[in-house]
């Protein structure tokens, strides 16, 4: 259509334009709140806390090794720091996932048990956390990769494979019934 028949259509009209009638429009604000809101159900998510129960024996054993050999890499401690942080999420991330049921049964939940509770609160989806799972699966991977490459520590991939398996048998059937869990 050309320009002149829109003007005379009154389709060129401030107010009648698409973008100021369309339903799922938001405001600027609205959509940063929007964001804010999954940003913090992120954080949320994450269970920052618990950090430290994977960061710090990484770091002991990092310790050891170049207290032992003499040998150290500042950039294989920040590679080892990034991989926990990812490690982290994953394991709270596929736990929340595994959980959700045993989650929404839990009364008596608190900061360090009972889950992050974002799936049953409703602020994420179960599809945005197994999103969440597979990034944290693939950017430790290339963490992993990368550390092995530069490092000549082939055996950190086996490592972080081997984490996969264990928390999928610590939250996922069949192995998942076999073990006792407290809850």
């Amino acid at each position: 259509m050309p320009l002149t028949q829109i003007a005379n259509t009154g389709m060129a009209d401030h107010e009648n334009c698409w973008w100021r009638t369309h339903k799922t429009f938001h405001s600027v604000p609205e959509l940063r709140a929007d964001h804010m809101k999954k940003v913090l159900a992120w954080l949320q998510a994450s269970r920052l806390m618990s950090q430290p129960y994977i960061l710090l024996p990484l770091l002991f054993g990092g310790g050891i090794y170049v207290w032992q050999t003499g040998l150290g890499s500042t950039q294989l401690l920040v590679l080892t720091f990034v991989y926990s942080v990812l490690l982290q999420f994953f394991i709270v991330f596929a736990n929340d996932y595994a959980d959700e049921a045993v989650d929404r049964s839990n009364t008596t939940y608190n900061l360090f048990s009972g889950g992050s509770r974002v799936l049953v609160e409703g602020k994420l989806s179960r599809k945005e956390l197994q999103h969440g799972i597979l990034w944290t699966m693939v950017l430790g991977m290339i963490v992993a990769s990368v550390a092995a490459v530069l490092h000549g520590r082939g055996a950190l991939i086996l490592f972080l494979i081997v984490s996969w398996v264990l928390l999928w048998a610590y939250s996922y059937p069949p192995i998942q019934f076999i073990l006792p869990r407290r809850r």
